[in-house]
């Protein structure tokens, strides 16, 4: 999901606050599907909440973030920018240590 669709997510929710929305109202609004949804929600429960016995959500406002939107959307495109960057830093380990066994190899 992009920062974006994040924000758009994060509105419909703020504007049906404090009731909340339930995903298949919320992927309407938004124009996500609801399958991404659940995935987004499940990985990254620090930004929203369930409402109790209901299936509908709120932005998590107790959370470190405070249901601030600015500072969710923020801290998650800080995130997946570190996520991003940290791949390619395990692939270069990972291609430097294979050229050098392959060279240590080759070379007895």
């Amino acid at each position: 999901m992009t920062a974006n669709e994040l924000e758009q997510v994060l509105r419909v929710l703020h504007a049906n606050s404090p009731k909340g929305v339930d995903l298949t109202r919320l992927a309407q609004a938004s124009d996500i599907s609801v399958k991404q949804l659940q995935q987004f929600i499940k990985s990254h429960r620090e930004y929203f909440v369930i409402m109790p016995d209901s299936d509908r959500y709120q932005i998590n406002r107790f959370g470190q973030l405070k249901g601030d939107i600015a500072a969710i959307v923020q801290h998650y495109q800080r995130r997946h920018v570190k996520s991003k960057t940290g791949g390619w830093i395990w692939l270069a380990v990972i291609f430097t240590t294979s050229m050098t066994l392959f060279t240590a190899l080759h070379n007895q």
